[in-house]
């Protein structure tokens, strides 16, 4: 077998171990373009998704050969998990990873029975981001993580994009978007609508994402929206018991854009 027939999680395993696992974290977007250098014919889409399925405490994902040989340690950012690399040939691992994960569910626990965490992207991972649309979009039917073409939309899609995890984007029109989903331009705002339809919006879009990626209970989900969007689905998604992360709480509209250029340079790798 060839190098570019071999299996996805064969190709990001290799991937990881180039890029100097298990002495070194590594990040979704560096083994995303190792793998495209062989085949480029493997899109994100591919290779996201199986990342996921290899990840001890990320979010859902095939079933791999190679059990489960990464944690997850940041945004984007992961690790080797020597131990289950030991066992790569053909089992599967069941880690003590399961344990990091539950712990990081227990940030802002004793608050309530359905904690909302708040600015605190740095110390907890997402298992799930959400990000509202803008009013501006192209003329023509699109995959909707193109329609929108605002300076900060491509921001927020850039940033749900490296951090590895399923995300979605909140649609006033469509409710709960996936990325690939090919929808027509529209004009309705949700700060325009009134009351009852924000609230039948927001049962809509947790109802959705609870069949698609649920159950939510006791996930941590992150959102990039502005206030309304929020608050249309806040109780909503802490009455399924799930945790909110709010990175953009109390900073300005204009100040966003110098948030997402922040966490970028975090991301990128040091030379050395």
């Amino acid at each position: 077998m060839s190098i570019e027939e071999q299996p996805i999680w064969q190709l990001i395993l290799r991937a990881a171990e180039r890029l100097g696992a298990p002495a070194n974290d590594f990040r979704l977007f560096q083994v995303i373009k190792e793998i495209q250098l062989i085949n480029p014919q493997l899109e994100r889409t591919s290779i996201q998704p199986v990342v996921q399925g290899m990840t001890s405490n990320a979010g859902k994902g095939p079933t791999s050969p190679c059990g489960k040989p990464f944690l997850r340690v940041s945004h984007g950012v992961y690790r080797l998990n020597v131990e289950a690399h030991k066992l790569e040939s053909h089992t599967t691992n069941k880690s003590s990873s399961a344990a990091v994960k539950a712990s990081s569910k227990t940030v802002g626990a004793g608050r309530s029975p359905h904690p909302t965490v708040r600015d605190v992207t740095e110390h907890i991972s997402a298992d799930i981001v959400l990000v509202s649309c803008v009013k501006t979009k192209l003329s023509e039917v699109a995959a909707a993580r193109d329609l929108y073409t605002s300076p900060l939309f491509r921001k927020e899609r850039a940033y749900a994009e490296l951090q590895g995890v399923p995300w979605y984007i909140l649609s006033a029109e469509y409710g709960l978007v996936s990325p690939l989903q090919r929808i027509a331009p529209y004009e309705r705002y949700l700060p325009k609508e009134s009351q009852i339809f924000r609230d039948n919006w927001g049962a809509r879009v947790v109802a959705e994402l609870d069949e698609v990626e649920g159950p939510i209970r006791g996930k941590v989900i992150e959102v990039h929206s502005n206030a309304v969007y929020l608050e249309a689905i806040r109780s909503r998604l802490q009455s399924h018991g799930a945790v909110i992360v709010e990175p953009l709480l109390g900073i300005q509209f204009g100040k966003r854009l110098q948030w997402y250029d922040r966490h970028f340079l975090e991301s990128q790798p040091t030379s050395n």
